[in-house]
């Protein structure tokens, strides 16, 4: 098979199952496209061509009405997307903008994207945004788990009631 074709049958079959969760009336739908620590580990030339074709798909997405904009489909990139260069950053920046007023389901595609690194990421922020309030003598700078939440990538979406992955069972 020619390079990229793989991914491009998974872009289509992607695409499939969003419309198709969409007729079910399935609101909140997450996909995995760039695993934060196995992808980075990619030859440099790899990560290029898959950021590359991030991009072409989130224009593409961007660009396609019926998909997002009639079905009022909003999108929300989650992940470390620091690590992505800073076009394919902003193109992201931008879907989720287009995007932030739809309401009749949410599309979350996890980028650069770890469960232990989104805990590490709202921890941290949790503590600078305690650190900035530091000068309030009265403020209790414990984290608690309404801290921590509000900072995890995917605080858009409710807990799963499915998990089905490419591992081929259901948790």
């Amino acid at each position: 098979m020619a390079e990229g074709v793989n991914h491009e049958i998974g872009f289509q079959a992607l695409k499939f199952m969003l419309l198709y969760c969409y007729d079910l009336e399935v609101k909140h739908i997450t996909a995995y496209a760039f695993k934060y620590f196995d992808n980075f580990r990619r030859k440099p030339e790899e990560v290029q061509k898959l950021m590359d074709l991030m991009m072409e798909k989130m224009q593409l997405l961007k660009e396609n009405e019926s998909l997002l904009h009639h079905k009022q489909v909003r999108v929300h990139i989650a992940g470390n997307l620091e690590l992505l260069n800073p076009s394919l950053r902003d193109e992201a920046k931008r879907l989720m903008e287009l995007t932030a007023g739809y309401s009749k389901a949410v599309f979350t595609v996890c980028f650069a994207y770890t469960s232990p690194d989104e805990i590490v990421h709202a921890v941290q922020e949790s503590c600078q945004e305690n650190c900035n309030e530091i000068e309030d003598q009265t403020k209790d700078l414990s984290l608690n788990l309404v801290d921590i939440e509000k900072h995890i990538y995917m605080t858009i979406a409710p807990y799963p009631d499915i998990l089905i992955g490419h591992w081929g069972r259901v948790a």
